[in-house]
């Protein structure tokens, strides 16, 4: 059976493109080698792919994973993994996001020899490479267990961290974080919860709300 072949680079995250020369990884994102695959048919999986997980595959651009070291690899493949296909709206905000950090970045360097557009325009070749920097960067600075276990009969703190742009939720705790720390503590009636509502995207967790009411809140 041919493997589905999910249509983005596993670390960029940009679509993958006709031409484009693609290094398959499997599933579980196990590299040992830089190995191009030839000549063997992939159909490309997408939001109603009705395939088992062995039956996909995951392909990276091969100059984005040149980029990114052996040991951060499994790392960012997984916590970058898409649960689904964002809206092309959310498209589109990060691209704008990339373009304009990226841009600012070569104004910075540049100490504004080259004029905005001209670094707008350069960033617009180079969005790729910066994702995958950008990827991973987060994932060198934040390391954090997979699961965690609360109590919702005291206080929790959350704290949150950003991903080109969009708020996540980092970790939750119900150990009092140091005074000047980036944590907020979650509003809620430790005595009458009883529902959990997740707000969450294609990437990860948004927010959180703890409430007594089973009536879904208005986003």
């Amino acid at each position: 059976m041919k493997p589905c072949l999910i249509p983005r680079c596993a670390f960029c995250r940009f679509k993958v493109e006709e031409g484009d020369e693609v290094i398959v990884i499997s599933e579980r994102f196990r590299f040992s080698r830089k190995v191009l695959i030839e000549g063997i048919g992939y159909v490309p999986c997408s939001d109603g792919c009705q395939c088992s997980t062995y039956e996909r595959a995951f392909g990276c651009h091969s100059n984005c994973l040149e980029l990114v070291p052996f040991r951060l690899r499994s790392a960012i493949a997984n916590s970058t993994s898409y649960q689904y296909e964002p809206p092309q709206t959310e498209e589109e905000r990060r691209v704008r996001w990339l373009r304009s950090s990226l841009s600012t970045i070569l104004f910075i360097t540049f100490q504004g020899r080259f004029p905005g557009e001209l670094c707008e325009n350069i960033a617009q070749y180079c969005l790729e490479s910066f994702a995958t920097r950008h990827a991973m960067a987060l994932s060198e600075k934040i390391q954090q267990p997979s699961s965690y276990f609360i109590s919702l009969s005291t206080k929790v703190w959350v704290r949150y961290t950003f991903f080109e742009g969009a708020r996540y939720i980092r970790s939750l705790t119900n150990e009092q974080p140091p005074d000047g720390s980036a944590a907020a503590e979650l509003a809620y009636d430790s005595s009458s919860v009883t529902t959990v509502f997740v707000a969450e995207d294609h990437l990860g967790v948004r927010d959180l709300l703890f409430t007594s009411s089973s009536e879904k809140p208005a986003i």
